[in-house]
C-alpha cells in the first residue's frame, strides 16, 4: 500500500516538513518513504508492505504523480511494466481532466504540477481522500491522522460525527471522526489552482448512466452483462500481473460475493494461481458449502482456518488501540487484533449497492414515504441515548440527502444505492478496505467504476434480485449448484430471469442450516469478541465519558449509555456496535492523536490496561 500527502501552500513555497514528524503517524513502519517538492506543492509518500521494488510515485521536471492501488483508464489495459506510472504521469500531464471523465479501476491519487495540485479517486468508493482547508495551505491524504501532524489542524471531535458512529457504527455525511477534517465523494476531483482555490467537482446521477449499456441491455441482457464480466476479469488478470508474483489469496466463505469473486478469477484464467481458504469450525455451514464449491470446480488445495476459540488471553486495551488506530478512529470498535505482513494479493468482495439492502422495501410512491421508510430502515439510534436535538438534526440531513438528489432529478428508486456509493462505501467499505491493504495488496473489484456504470444503466432488478451476482457465477453453472452457507436467493428471482429473456432452471434456494450458537459463519466467535470488548471496556469507558461529560452529555445521556452497556450479552448486534463506537470515540477524545502515534501506542495501552485491571479489582 502506497500512503500518500499532498500540503498546497497558498502563499510561497511554505514550509519545510520533516518525515518523522508524519511517519509516526502511519500504522506501521513504511519499508520506504520519497519526498518530493515542486512549486507549491509538497508531496510525501510512504510504501507499507513493500514487494519487488516497485515504486508508487513518479515524476519528471514540472510534474509529480503518488498512486495507491491500479488506476485504469476507460478502454485501455495498462502496462504492467515500470513505466506504467511514467506513461500515466505523461497522460494527466496532457490531460488533467482524464482523472474526473477516464480514470477506473480501484484507486487514489494526488498529482501536482507545481502551479496547481489535483486529486481523486475511484466511483466505487474503496479508497477513501481526506482534507483540510487552512488559510495558508490545502492538505490530502489517504490516511487521515497524517493531517492533524499539520500546522493548526485541530484534533478536537465532531459532535455531529461522534452521534452518527452510535447510530450505525461509522461516519456518514463525508464527515470524518475530526471537526478539522473531511472526505472527498467517491471519485469527486479536487483541484487547487494556481491561486490557491479549492474546487471540488462532484459526481452526479448522470456520471453513472450510460445509454449506450440501457439499449445492449435492453436488446441482449446476457451477451451486454457478459461484456462487463469480461472486462473486470481483464482487470483482475491486469491487477495480477501488474502486483508480479504475488499469490493470490481468496477467502471463500461459501456465500454470493466470495463465489461472485471465484467466478470472475476462474473467468479471468487464474485458477491455477489461487489459494482458497475458509475461516470456520469444522461442519459449520460456511466451510461445508465453501468445501463443495471447490469439490464442484476441481479445486484441491482449499485450506480450513480454525478461528480462535477464546480471545479472554488478549489485552483489550492495545486491541481497542489498534483498531481505532487502522481504522482511524472512522469505525467501531471492530475486532482489528493486527496488521499481518502477509505477501499476496488478497480479492475480497461485498458490496450493498449491487444486492438488496435496506432500503428495498421502501416505499416509491413518494419522496416523502421512501424518506420515512428509509429513516426507520437505515437511520436508527440503537440504544436510545442521543440527545432528541442531535437526532432531529441527523435525520435532517438523512433526509436531505435524499430529497437534494430526487429534485435534482433522481429516480426514486435509485436514491438507495446512490446511498450506499456515497456514503457508505466512502465511510466504512473505504477504511476497512484500506486497514485489511496495509498487510498487501488488496482488490474488491465489485468497485470498478465500469461495475457501477454498468449497474445504474440496467433495469432495477439486476440489483433487487441478485441477478448481478447470478449471472456473474452463471458463467462457471458448478458454482450455482451448490447451497450457500447462510443464504438463499430471494423469491422472484426466476421470474426476473424471465423478463429478461434468460431461460435458465431455477437456482438452489435451501441455504445449509446454521445453528444460533455460530450468529456469523465467517467468523462464529465475532459476536462473543464484541461481547467480551465491551464487558472488558466497559469500567474505564464509563469513567472517560464522565470525564469528558461536557462534551458526551451534550450529544448523549450518559447514564442511559451505562445502563445499556452494563450487560452486554443483551445487546444485539446493532447495539453492541453502538456501545463500541461511544467508547472508541471516548478514548480518542481523552488521548487526541496520540491514539494514532506508534510511538505512543505500548505507554497508551499499558495505562488504560492498568486502569481496567484496578478498577475492575475495585
Amino acid at each position: 500500500m502506497n500512503i500518500f500527502l499532498l500540503v498546497h501552500f497558498r502563499r510561497g513555497q511554505g514550509d519545510v516538513f520533516k518525515l518523522e514528524e508524519f511517519e509516526d503517524l502511519l500504522p506501521c513502519s513504511p519499508s520506504q518513504a520519497r519526498v518530493v517538492r515542486t512549486g507549491s506543492a509538497f508531496l510525501a509518500s510512504w510504501t507499507i508492505n513493500e514487494f519487488g521494488g516497485r515504486s508508487y510515485t513518479a515524476q519528471d521536471a514540472n510534474h509529480v504523480l503518488s498512486v495507491d492501488g491500479l488506476p485504469t483508464r476507460r478502454g485501455h489495459v495498462p502496462s504492467s511494466s515500470a513505466n506504467y506510472l511514467a506513461e500515466l504521469l505523461r497522460s494527466l500531464a496532457s490531460k488533467p481532466s482524464m482523472m474526473f471523465d477516464e480514470l477506473c479501476g480501484e484507486f487514489s491519487l494526488a498529482y501536482s504540477d507545481g502551479a496547481g495540485s489535483a486529486l481523486t479517486s475511484n466511483v466505487g468508493g474503496s479508497h477513501a481522500v481526506y482534507y483540510v482547508d487552512r488559510p495558508d495551505f490545502v492538505a490530502f491524504t489517504n490516511r487521515g491522522p497524517l493531517l492533524l501532524a499539520l500546522p493548526g489542524v485541530s484534533a478536537d471531535l465532531s459532535p455531529e460525527a461522534s452521534a452518527l458512529i452510535a447510530y450505525q457504527g461509522y461516519v456518514t455525511q463525508l464527515l470524518t471522526p475530526f471537526s478539522s477534517m473531511r472526505k472527498l465523494q467517491p471519485g469527486a476531483m479536487a483541484t487547487v489552482d494556481t491561486g490557491g482555490r479549492l474546487h471540488i467537482r462532484e459526481r452526479t446521477y448522470a456520471d453513472l448512466i450510460d445509454p449506450n449499456i440501457s439499449e445492449a441491455f435492453a436488446e441482449k441482457p446476457q451477451a451486454t452483462f457478459r461484456s462487463i464480466f469480461d472486462e473486470v476479469t481483464r482487470y483482475l488478470f491486469t491487477l495480477k500481473k501488474h502486483n508480479g508474483d504475488l499469490p493470490l489469496n481468496l477467502p471463500l466463505s461459501g456465500g454470493k460475493d466470495s463465489r461472485l469473486m471465484l467466478a470472475l478469477l476462474l473467468g479471468a484464467g487464474l485458477k491455477d494461481e489461487l489459494d482458497i481458504w475458509t475461516r470456520g469450525p469444522l461442519y459449520s455451514p460456511d466451510v461445508v458449502s465453501a468445501a463443495e464449491v471447490c469439490k464442484r470446480i476441481g479445486y484441491s488445495r482449499h485450506v480450513i482456518k480454525r478461528p480462535e476459540v477464546s480471545v479472554r488471553q488478549q489485552p483489550f486495551a492495545k486491541l481497542a488501540l489498534n483498531s481505532l488506530n487502522y481504522l482511524e478512529g472512522n469505525l467501531s470498535l471492530y475486532d482489528t487484533q493486527h496488521i499481518a505482513r502477509d505477501r499476496f494479493l488478497t480479492v475480497g468482495g461485498h458490496q450493498n449497492a449491487l444486492r438488496p439492502g435496506s432500503f428495498s422495501a421502501c416505499r416509491l410512491g413518494s419522496i416523502e414515504e421512501f424518506i420515512d421508510d428509509a429513516l426507520r430502515a437505515r437511520h436508527r439510534d440503537p440504544l436510545k441515548v442521543t440527545r432528541p436535538g442531535v437526532a432531529q438534526n441527523l435525520e435532517k440531513k438523512y433526509a436531505d440527502f435524499f430529497r437534494t438528489l430526487y429534485e435534482a432529478g433522481v429516480p426514486i428508486h435509485q436514491l438507495g444505492d446512490l446511498y450506499y456509493l456515497w456514503q457508505r462505501n466512502a465511510n466504512w467499505v473505504s477504511v476497512y478496505s484500506n486497514s485489511d491493504s496495509y498487510s498487501g495488496p488488496m482488490t474488491n473489484p465489485l468497485m470498478h467504476g465500469d461495475v457501477y456504470r454498468f449497474v445504474f444503466s440496467v433495469p432495477l432488478a439486476v440489483r433487487k434480485f441478485e441477478l448481478f451476482h447470478y449471472l456473474g457465477m452463471a458463467c462457471t453453472p458448478a458454482l450455482l449448484d451448490v447451497p450457500f452457507g447462510n443464504q438463499a436467493w430471494q423469491p422472484g428471482i426466476d421470474a426476473a430471469l424471465r423478463q429478461l429473456g434468460i431461460n435458465a432452471a431455477s437456482p438452489v434456494r435451501t441455504p445449509y442450516r446454521s445453528h444460533r450458537a455460530f450468529p456469523n459463519m465467517a467468523n462464529p466467535y465475532i459476536s462473543n469478541i464484541k461481547v467480551e470488548m465491551v464487558r472488558a471496556l466497559h469500567p474505564v469507558a464509563q469513567k472517560l465519558l464522565q470525564r469528558h461529560r461536557d462534551y458526551f452529555g451534550q450529544i448523549f445521556d450518559i447514564e442511559r449509555v451505562t445502563k445499556a452497556s452494563g450487560q452486554p450479552e443483551k445487546l444485539s448486534f446493532a447495539e453492541l456496535y453502538a456501545v463500541l463506537g461511544i467508547f472508541g470515540n471516548a478514548v480518542v477524545k481523552e488521548y487526541g492523536k496520540d491514539v494514532f502515534r506508534r510511538s505512543q501506542q505500548a505507554a497508551l495501552a499499558s495505562e488504560l490496561q492498568d486502569q481496567l485491571t484496578e478498577m475492575c479489582a475495585a
